[in-house]
């Protein structure tokens, strides 16, 4: 083996290397460890290199102070891998004084890793060029491995044969240790995206770019397998109904109206019905401008989620049309009840009449008009009694128009009273404990119907079918702040003077996971839900400006009590019952009856002709608007008006009010309905011939109508 050369041998060369460092490397500031060098540095004469050593670099920096000073490792060996010349940062690095090293082989100072340097070593020896980017580790003088990068670049002779090579390291330790940080945190959102079974996408947008990972295009059933797609193909994989508002929400984020760009949206999925799918992501990359360059986010198929979404829905739809049944099923129950005591008396009362006046033909009994009348009387009532049940059912069915009115929350409980005690068990006592001040509320007064029959029901379900007592009340309360704060289903509210509605029943009561739990949608303790459900009282209280308490504890009763803002009493009402009576016309007047019903049309006929008129009639719309064609045309005789009922087969009555009234406007017209005339009128465009008698009726109510057509004709 060679001797290592001498220090005499290396020094005359110095000159020209360091003059062709100075074209590689211009000048310390601005070095760039990785920049080319298409041409192999010659190593210049040992005596050149002592006589540089001697002499300043053009009288500024000497060859020494740049060799030790370039930022980096750098040494100078031979083709023996002998060190020749190294720099105080690879000797630093190393442990060892420069003087120790130099002279000395890899073999020696590595002597683990001197083959794969050398290797390298070789590859630039043999080829005569230079290899620049090698990673690899170097061991410092106290055991530890840094991360350099490496170039090597052989240095010729004036023959341009290799005498040797420069390795220039730099420790880039640090950038390696945040490699792996980031290449470890990418297994971990990969891992992450997997067990979330999501796909990552990017969107490059002065490219119009859209790239997927593997998981994002078999969500989006994207084929190509380059995995990239232009806006316009995904826009054509996105549902056409859906596409406004994804691309709505994407511009919304890039002009920093939204945080984030988050949709959910259908898209087809190859030959497969439409998929669902849910995208988030947000802006990762901005020009210097502010302009948004790139978008980074995900995509999750979200179909499963979906269908159950629409089978939960279902569900409650369901769940609400039995309760609604099983609601209606109690209430018509206890309204049969009800019906059915009525009906007896009717019966009772009509037989009991029916008698006495035979016994009276007879001779039998002296029967005076005090004693019929009494018969009347009661009949009469038990009838009003069963119409005021009929229109409290469709109240609570929802068939009317919600109002908002200022009304006495007493008057409104003894209205549905009846209704109140059909509702409940049998077996329980319901008592009224009314303030002599009226507690007047605003409010739509149905859907407080609703709130008081709820709060009913749910009573008596808590006393089941033993024996108790429901109590309702109504009274005043002020409330401050800490009591309106310590509601847990309240709401902001304003402190003040508020009016309640109470109801109290001995009932089974409910423990604290019942109460936690009281106003969720569709909870229930019972088999079957039945009414409303709290959940919907408290959303009517609720829009009332109110707020529900609730007292309660097993076996102890439960306590509800519904707060409302307090309003002004209503002034005191003067009633004045005023008698119209109908003028029989000089030919008598006559009507006309259209109505399906024939104990209507009797009805109705009976008390037309009481009052001195006479009267048609047709059992359907069809012939109806016949017979009144043929009256008119004929000119014999004519209309005073027309009594038509609002639900007929063949012909609506609102059809048949349209067909007459092009025939001629000036007949007024009454609807009769069961239903309200705040529903019915919505149907019709009213003018002053059209009027409304609500069903059940009686002479007095024709008479009214009668007298109001004769005006307005």
């Amino acid at each position: 083996m060679p001797e290592p050369p001498q220090s005499g041998d290396v020094a005359p060369r110095t000159s020209s290397l360091r003059s062709r460092l100075e074209e590689v490397r211009p000048s310390l500031d601005d070095w760039n460890p990785t920049i080319e060098m298409t041409q192999p540095v010659a190593l210049p004469a040992r005596h050149d290199l002592e006589a540089a050593r001697a002499e300043p670099m053009g009288g500024h920096v000497d060859g020494a102070f740049l060799f030790d000073n370039i930022p980096g490792m750098i040494w100078i060996k031979d083709v023996e891998n002998r060190v020749l010349k190294i720099n105080r940062w690879a000797a630093k690095a190393m442990g060892i004084a420069a003087q120790d090293i130099e002279g000395r082989s890899e073999t020696e100072l590595h002597p683990d890793r001197a083959d794969q340097y050398y290797a390298d070593d070789l590859k630039v020896i043999r080829s005569r060029k230079p290899i620049y980017g090698i990673v690899e580790k170097f061991e410092t003088a106290g055991g530890e491995d840094l991360w350099v990068l490496t170039d090597k670049i052989p240095i010729l002779d004036a023959a341009g044969e290799v005498k040797g090579i420069v390795v220039i390291a730099r420790d880039i330790s640090k950038q390696k240790e945040a490699e792996q940080k980031l290449l470890e945190s990418q297994d971990r959102l990969e891992l992450a995206l997997w067990g979330a079974q999501m796909g990552s996408w990017e969107w490059v947008l002065d490219r119009d770019r859209f790239f997927l990972d593997a998981r994002a295009a078999s969500i989006l059933g994207f084929e190509s397998k380059s995995r990239e797609l232009t806006t316009d193909q995904f826009r054509a994989l996105v549902h056409p109904a859906d596409v406004e508002r994804v691309f709505r929400n994407l511009e919304g984020h890039l002009n920093n109206l939204r945080d984030f760009f988050d949709t959910e949206c259908r898209i087809r999925h190859g030959q497969e019905p439409w998929s669902w799918i849910q995208q988030k992501g947000r802006i990762v990359e901005r020009s210097e401008d502010g302009r948004a360059m790139r978008l980074s986010g995900t995509v999750l198929d979200v179909t499963r989620r979906k269908a159950m979404e629409e089978e939960h829905d279902a569900l409650e739809r369901q769940m609400q049309h039995a309760q609604k049944l099983e609601s209606l099923g109690v209430l018509a129950g206890g309204i049969a009840h009800d019906f059915n005591n009525l009906l007896t008396g009717i019966l009772s009362q009509t037989g009991i009449a029916r008698v006495e006046l035979k016994m009276q033909e007879e001779g039998v009994l002296d029967l005076t008009s005090s004693g019929v009348d009494e018969h009347f009387n009661k009949i009469e009532s038990a009838a009003r009694r069963m119409a005021e049940l009929t229109r409290q059912m469709l109240a609570y069915s929802g068939r009317g128009k919600f109002e908002i009115t200022h009304f006495d929350v007493n008057e409104v409980i003894n209205e549905i009273v009846y209704l109140l005690k059909a509702s409940i068990s049998k077996n329980v006592r319901f008592q009224l404990e009314l303030s002599e001040d009226s507690p007047c509320m605003e409010g739509d007064a149905t859907q407080v119907h609703q709130v008081l029959l709820n709060l009913v029901t749910n009573a008596s379900d808590a006393i089941g079918e033993d024996k108790g007592t429901i109590t309702m009340r109504t009274g005043f309360e002020t409330l401050d702040q800490e009591a309106l704060e310590a509601v847990p289903w309240g709401q902001e509210l304003v402190p003040g003077k508020y009016m309640y509605v109470e109801a109290e029943d001995d009932g089974c009561g409910m423990d604290e996971e019942t109460q936690h739990r009281l106003f969720e949608p569709f909870f229930t303790t019972k088999f079957a839900g039945r009414g409303l459900g709290l959940a919907a009282v408290l959303g009517i209280v609720r829009s009332h400006r109110g707020l529900i308490k609730v007292k309660t504890a097993p076996g102890a009763g439960t306590v509800f009590r519904v707060y409302t803002p307090a309003a002004k009493a209503l002034p005191a009402r003067v009633e004045e019952k005023v008698v119209v009576r109908a003028r029989p016309v000089a030919d008598g007047g006559r009507f006309l009856i259209i109505d399906d019903e024939k104990v209507v049309r009797m009805v109705c006929g009976q008390a037309i002709r009481t009052l001195g008129f006479e009267y048609h009639e047709a059992d359907d719309g069809p012939v109806g608007v016949e017979i009144f064609e043929r009256i008119l045309s004929e000119g014999e005789e004519s209309l005073s008006g027309v009594f038509l009922d609002m639900t007929m087969p063949q012909m609506s009555g609102r059809e048949v009010y349209e067909r007459i009234h092009r025939i001629d406007s000036r007949v007024p017209v009454c609807i009769m309905s069961g239903y309200s005339e705040e529903e019915i009128a919505g149907q019709f465009d009213r003018d002053g011939s059209l009027m409304f008698l609500s069903k059940p009726f009686q002479l007095e109510d024709i008479e009214r109508v009668i007298s109001v057509m004769q005006e307005v004709a």
